[in-house]
């Protein structure tokens, strides 16, 4: 019945119901630490993200966005995708309705799915705190974008062609989420995570061929001549076009 008032979400009778299924679903989590009940866990997980949608109090919006949260690192593939979208969504919509606390743990949650074994976590996770980059407010994000640097530099490994240390590929999917965070700029707080980039495209894959999409996607929405502010050197310009190739896959890597 939880599920289905969830899922029915919109109008006045799902949102008088919003303090209540916050709880309720709260209880959801539970079904991810049993066997054969994926279906499910990944029912209540969509369920859950449909939050997003609902014209919720400030308790309520805390009380989702702990749930998924929490979910986005726990039960089937299936259901920590869900929940890591469904985060995004809800940190999109109700931003000011979540605390520091609150607000920091869904950010925090996509860092973490960075480094999810299914690699389709891993992505919805760097396309979430690219928007996170974007929207947040800027002490905010300046202190992401630190922390996602200094993740690349910890992980960075000691010589060329040595196996790539443990958390390497989330470390470079979080420099890709700092360069598709600004689609169209390319300011000169850029240059560290453009830098991070350009040096991880000659890495093994799946590390090196992270690196070079993200540096083949920049490339498409930042022709070199229209770089309007000039943070970019001819350096940096050179370093991208040769990250680019770097897998032999030339410009469209």
């Amino acid at each position: 019945l939880v599920l289905c008032a969830l899922r029915a979400r919109g109008g006045a009778y799902v949102r008088a119901l919003a303090p209540c299924l916050a709880t309720l679903s709260s209880r959801l989590g539970a079904v991810t630490d049993l066997q054969g009940m994926d279906a499910l866990a990944r029912d209540a997980a969509s369920a859950a993200a449909g939050a997003r949608t609902l014209a919720l109090a400030p308790s309520d919006a805390a009380a989702f966005a702990r749930i998924l949260a929490a979910a986005a690192s726990t039960g089937p593939a299936a259901a920590r995708a869900f929940a890591i979208g469904g985060a995004s969504s809800l940190w999109y919509r109700h931003a000011f309705l979540l605390g520091a606390d609150d607000g920091g743990a869904v950010v925090q949650a996509a860092v973490g799915a960075l480094a999810d074994a299914r690699r389709e976590c891993a992505d919805l996770a760097a396309a979430a705190l690219a928007g996170y980059l974007q929207l947040a407010p800027a002490d905010v994000a300046t202190s992401l974008r630190n922390q996602l640097l200094a993740a690349e530099t910890a992980t960075r490994p000691a010589r060329a062609r040595a196996p790539p240390p443990p958390g390497r590929l989330a470390a470079v999917l979080g420099i890709s989420a700092l360069l598709a965070a600004s689609p169209y700029a390319a300011p000169e707080s850029l240059r560290p995570a453009i830098a991070a980039a350009c040096g991880a495209a000659s890495e093994a894959d799946p590390v090196g061929a992270a690196a070079r999409a993200a540096v083949a996607a920049f490339r498409k929405s930042h022709p070199r001549d229209a770089d309007d502010e000039g943070a970019l050197t001819a350096d940096d310009w050179d370093a991208l076009r040769d990250a680019a190739s770097a897998g032999g896959g030339g410009y469209f890597v």
